[in-house]
């Protein structure tokens, strides 16, 4: 299906306050691993600040993984994680790999949100693209792992492929991105910038694990160190921009064709925005500067065709636009990006 929209593109008619750093035009994906038990009083203010954490960045913005210790929901996998980070308690939560907090008490939302805020200023040093095959048994997850910043740390990274599911309970407690089993590590082809790793697996999921409330997570780990250097979930809907760059006339239409797949069992309502910046890093014109609903039904692969007119007026430059897509501007799935020369 091909869907063409006229909105007018206004650059430059407003500068928001303050300035985007690249990391702000697309954020950097946050891992939070949080180890926790259902028999741990402490553990419920650690929980309940992840799923605030959880639901204010969206699923696109943070990858979470629940370990449970000697619990009902607890499994082999996370006790080798566990046995991995060296956590003697619970709760134990780590923000990519390497900022630890240990214990809980009272409100823990302010320090945890501190320590995510501040992992979200490091740019990834992996650009990791997925995609797959959720509607049958047997799913799959292909894709690529591209190095973007030199990797200098000594060991080989690793690329960790998980399944994790929500909605799930133990000892009266609700819980969601607990992990149910770690489908496969692979090792970094190099470390250059431009070194491609490429994924290609298939799994099963256990018949007893609720299919809508599975995610399939990567991480891209260091080993010396254990820094979590990118971090990914494969998303129900994947986006791509076709191309990376257009140039447009004043006075001219900038076409940009996105490339959606749902490659998930359900029907997805998308909500489509953008955003726009100036090569400064200023966001310009509203927020979002573009914004529309899409539907999209399960297991279809479809063309999405913004058609902008530019005024002829608009002022001549460059412009870095992100491009996002989700159940709402509040739980973002997808994202990417182009950038946009008027002359």
């Amino acid at each position: 299906m091909k869907r063409s929209l006229a909105l007018g593109l206004v650059f430059g008619v407003a500068c928001a306050a303050g300035s985007a750093q690249a990391a702000d035009i697309i954020p950097r994906t946050v891992a939070m691993e949080l180890f926790t038990a259902s028999w741990c009083g402490y553990c419920p203010a650690a929980d309940a600040a992840a799923e605030q954490l959880r639901t204010e960045e969206g699923r696109a913005g943070t990858v979470f993984v629940e370990y449970h210790v000697s619990d009902a929901l607890s499994n082999s996998d996370g006790n080798l994680r566990q046995s991995y980070y060296g956590v003697t308690g619970t709760p134990t939560m780590i923000f990519d790999g390497i900022s630890k907090v240990i214990g809980a008490g009272g409100d823990m939302y302010p320090t945890y949100r501190q320590r995510f805020d501040s992992r979200r200023n490091y740019s990834p040093m992996v650009d990791i693209r997925v995609t797959g095959d959720m509607t049958g048994n047997t799913w799959t997850i292909q894709g690529s792992v591209e190095v973007t910043e030199q990797i200098w740390q000594t060991g080989t990274p690793q690329i960790r492929i998980m399944l994790t599911e929500d909605d799930l309970t133990a000892g009266g407690r609700h819980y969601n991105g607990v992990l149910r089993d770690h489908v496969v590590d692979i090792p970094l082809n190099g470390k250059s910038v431009g070194s491609v790793t490429y994924i290609n697996e298939s799994f099963t999921p256990n018949a007893s694990w609720k299919k809508d409330d599975l995610n399939v997570v990567v991480l891209v780990q260091e080993t010396n160190y254990k820094e979590i250097i990118g971090a990914k979930r494969l998303s129900e809907v994947s986006m791509d921009v076709q191309g990376e760059s257009y140039t447009v006339a004043r006075g001219e239409h900038l076409q940009v064709p996105i490339s959606l797949e749902n490659i998930s069992r359900n029907d997805q309502d998308l909500t489509i925005w953008m955003i726009a910046y100036r090569t400064n890093g200023h966001q310009v014109g509203p927020n979002p500067i573009y914004l529309d609903t899409y539907s999209i039904a399960s297991g279809a692969a479809e063309e999405y065709m913004l058609d902008y007119p530019i005024p002829a007026g608009a002022p001549l430059g460059t412009y870095k636009v992100a491009a996002w897509i989700g159940t709402s501007m509040d739980d973002t799935l997808e994202w990417d990006t182009y950038s946009v020369t008027i002359q």
